[in-house]
């Protein structure tokens, strides 16, 4: 049931260069052991928060963000800060919601949207941009398609360096929440490995399920059974 595709207009990730200082960090080390990715699995919530942090302010080419949560909230707002920084020097910011999240934060997203160097895209989004009922309408006339969710959690840096696993973008995610906090895991990954990270957000990137977020959806994301 796979229909994730790419065509010959498709936009893809920027190919690996030797300009950044994500390049001088990990350029060398990685031709040391060609066709060998390196891999730390990063289990506490604040080293997951430092990682996007430190990563967004080093890119120089590119920065790639997918996720299914991204709250307004302090290290939400602080890693939306990171990336519109990037932006602001010249990064080609790319950054992919699920809209059942997204949703919700039209104002935020689109506001980030408006930067000539950033790119916001909505997977399988609401025709309804606005309200409950609306919202509870929509799923219950179209749940086969809206039912199908995008629950990836990437952050590719210069496509040298990838954070992948069960983070989404809040507070509790980072161990900064001061009510509940969720234990989740990730990999910090360098080497091919990367690419391959950077492929699969090039899918879902320009998959028929995705829209910018001004564009309206057609109905093409409901599954063949």
């Amino acid at each position: 049931m796979k229909t994730l595709r790419s065509g010959p207009s498709d936009e893809v990730s920027i190919p690996l260069g030797e300009g950044t200082e994500l390049d001088a960090l990990i350029a060398a080390p990685e031709a040391k052991h060609p066709g060998q990715s390196g891999f730390r699995l990063v289990s506490e919530g604040p080293e997951a928060l430092a990682i996007r942090a430190r990563t967004g302010l080093l890119a120089g080419r590119s920065l790639d963000v997918q996720t299914y949560i991204w709250h307004a909230d302090v290290t939400g707002t602080y890693l939306a800060h990171r990336l519109l920084q990037a932006a602001d020097r010249g990064v080609r910011v790319r950054i992919l919601v699920d809209d059942m999240d997204a949703r919700a934060k039209n104002a935020g997203f689109a506001a980030l949207d408006a930067h000539p160097n950033i790119g916001v895209r909505m997977f399988n989004p609401f025709e309804s941009r606005e309200g409950f009922f609306s919202k509870l309408g929509e799923i219950v006339g179209s749940f086969p398609r809206l039912n199908r969710r995008m629950h990836n959690k990437t952050w590719i840096a210069d496509n040298r360096i990838a954070i992948i696993g069960g983070r989404n973008l809040g507070d509790e995610y980072f161990g900064a929440s001061a009510d509940v906090n969720f234990v989740d895991l990730d990999f910090a990954m360098v080497g091919p490995i990367v690419r391959d990270a950077s492929a699969s957000f090039d899918e879902y990137w320009n998959a028929p399920c995705t829209r910018a977020s001004s564009a309206r959806l057609e109905p093409v994301c409901t599954p063949k059974l």
